[in-house]
């Protein structure tokens, strides 16, 4: 499936520039500080708005175009990459800055997480979703594994600068690829949906608020036992 093939790049793109940033960024704040607890807030600021911000981000993946939420969501990411990276080269960078960042880019990814994650079955449809989410996780192993020791590299034979610039771009290739797969899924939508009330997002009731779409996550989470060990395992494994 092409929209998938373009979705894949995307995927690699998106899992492996985050997982890059997180090396960078630990390398540079203990370059420029030398203190273990700036190294510690800076992680505990790169988690703690994307745990906050993922709540939001399934009402937001229930009520705006997911691709959309994905573009925008990956361009700011590369903004701020960049933005970084044009500090860095011009010898402007402080703690602070680095902490900003770091705190919009988590909360960023945690908006636009669940509005990824859903994309998967448009595309593919019921039939094949198996198959490419195992496919897609498969990818997102070995970027994280790749990327990183690839930026590890990257600092010691260039400037840091350029590495945050790489990253940028990583970010911008997403976006990029992610609107390939956007058009080439609405061309080819129909030849992998069962029926027409599969066509139409299932959004909430008219009028409902954005808390009270969480409070009915919880509650369909709290009913469901298997899926509240899920979430717990995932939670306790990040940890």
């Amino acid at each position: 499936d092409h929209g998938f093939r373009w979705f894949f790049i995307a995927s690699l793109a998106v899992f492996g520039a985050p997982n890059s940033l997180i090396l960078v960024r630990g390398y540079l704040v203990f370059e420029m500080t030398g203190s273990y607890a700036a190294l510690g807030g800076l992680g505990l600021a790169g988690v703690t708005p994307g745990i906050l911000a993922a709540l939001y981000g399934g009402v937001i993946a229930a009520r705006w175009p997911k691709f959309r939420v994905v573009r925008v969501g990956q361009s700011l990411m590369a903004g701020f990459a960049f933005g970084v990276g044009t500090l860095l080269y011009f010898d402007r960078l402080e703690f602070w800055h680095l902490l900003v960042s770091t705190f919009a880019q988590g909360g960023i990814f945690g908006l636009l997480a669940p509005s990824w994650q859903s994309i998967i079955p448009e595309i593919v449809g019921p039939q094949r979703l198996m198959n490419a989410a195992a496919l897609n996780m498969g990818g997102m192993n070995v970027v994280r594994l790749v990327m990183p020791a690839a930026c590890g590299v990257a600092l010691g034979v260039t400037e840091i600068e350029n590495v945050y610039f790489a990253i940028s771009a990583m970010f911008c290739l997403a976006v990029l690829a992610l609107s390939r797969a956007h058009t080439t899924t609405e061309r080819t939508r129909n030849r992998y949906i069962a029926n027409a009330a599969d066509k139409q997002p299932q959004v909430p009731p008219r009028g409902q608020s954005p808390i009270a779409s969480m409070l009915e996550g919880w509650r369909y989470v709290s009913a469901h036992p298997v899926i509240w060990m899920l979430l717990v395992s995932n939670l306790v494994f990040t940890f």
